[in-house]
């Protein structure tokens, strides 16, 4: 029987263990953390064999295994960045797995007999983020006062609820889906899947109403609009750049004068991470309600470590401590209704902006068995290939 003292009531304790890779710890202090992660050591089916980099990791099946023996004894990961790439690689035979295809390449593999195209919604959301904090507009400056997405000196709109309710008015989103996306997603009410705990089913996302858009913005101080700058990746998400294009022309034509400002995601999240924005968008994968709120919506305090991924640095008290009883309450009825109030919350106050759940696509060869994960990982051993392994 293993004990296990957690000092204060932790109700996820058996989801969290479940996440947890257990690594030998006397290879590690030998090898230090480099070596280690050049030559990983672990207790799952296969055991590394070679990583070239940018180029391709080799596993082998590994025969001590304690579990069930996979089907497939030998697997190369291979990264192509390039969508037409992936898809070549694919039709020509190269290639038995092909994660992350585009929408539009999906369309034509769909029409080739000798592949086939798995879809399923993952936990993933894209959305929007705002600058809650800083005042004003201004030239970026770490740690700086100047909100660096509006003209400098000019009051930061976003501070105030409505013009964050009139965003959500403008944009969209079935619009985006049908068109950028071609068809592949689900809108989203809350940066959390519905199949998870602690999503809030009374939630519904603000209807596009362009005219009510306006009306907010009218109330809000600024009749005619004002310039800004929506920054977003144009290689991490599926679309992202052409998503930010179109969010942007929304915004447009309710008066808010918006420049998309895509960039690679090698650039991007590190300047997100220095306050370099006023609204950006980006994406939130996972179904851990806790780890959700406590990391995107908890007021920031480095010493606790929470509100990391709040770089907008949203804060509500209220949230903060529906956030502290609901993780250590172990009745789960209870807790499902402290999420749900704290999802009421965020929401009706527009701390971020949920736009849409992303779709996992994945193309196969037709003698590949494979279930599409919810949370976009796929696994070598629950993969099966007809006739060779």
């Amino acid at each position: 029987t293993l004990e296990v003292d957690t000092g204060v009531p932790w109700p996820t304790l058996h989801e969290d263990l479940a996440n947890i890779a257990i690594v030998p710890i006397g290879y590690i202090q030998k090898a230090g953390d480099a070596n280690f992660a050049r030559k990983p050591v672990g207790t799952g089916p296969y055991r590394f064999v070679e990583w070239v980099k940018d180029d391709h990791i080799d596993l082998a099946a590994f025969p001590g295994y304690w579990g069930k023996a996979p089907t497939l004894k030998e697997v190369r990961i291979r990264p192509v960045p390039v969508d037409a790439a992936r898809t070549a690689g694919l039709i020509s035979g190269e290639t038995d797995v092909v994660w992350g295809v585009s929408p539009v390449d999906a369309r034509t593999l769909e029409k080739n007999p000798g592949v086939k195209v798995l879809r399923t919604i993952t936990q993933r959301n894209i959305y929007l983020a705002f600058d809650h904090w800083r005042k004003a507009g201004g030239a970026f400056k770490k740690g700086g006062p100047g909100s660096p997405g509006l003209p400098a000196g000019k009051p930061n709109p976003f501070q105030n609820l409505k013009v964050r309710r009139a965003v959500a008015h403008a944009v969209n989103v079935p619009e985006l889906i049908r068109t950028v996306m071609h068809g592949s997603g689900a809108p989203a009410t809350q940066l959390a899947p519905p199949p998870s705990f602690g999503y809030n089913k009374r939630l519904a996302p603000l209807p596009f109403d362009p005219a009510r858009a306006k009306k907010l913005l009218a109330e809000a101080g600024f009749p005619a609009g004002f310039p800004m700058r929506l920054d977003c990746s144009n290689d991490r998400y599926i679309n992202d750049g052409p998503m930010c294009e179109a969010i942007s022309g929304m915004l447009r034509k309710v008066g808010i004068e918006a420049t998309p400002n895509p960039r690679t995601k090698a650039v991007f999240f590190p300047a997100l991470d220095n306050g370099d924005f006023t609204v950006y968008q980006a994406g939130w994968g996972t179904d851990a309600v806790g780890p959700t709120f406590s990391a995107v919506f908890h007021t920031q305090d480095a010493k606790k470590g929470v509100g990391r991924i709040n770089r907008g640095r949203y804060s509500n008290k209220e949230v903060d401590a529906l956030i502290a009883k609901a993780s250590s309450e172990m009745d789960d009825a209870k807790r499902q209704a402290m999420w749900e109030k704290a999802w009421e919350i965020v929401i009706g106050e527009v701390a971020v902006l949920p736009l849409y759940q992303q779709e996992a696509i994945i193309g196969v060869q037709k003698n590949v068995q494979l279930t599409p994960r919810f949370n976009e990982w796929i696994l070598a051993q629950e993969i099966t290939l007809a006739g060779r392994n």
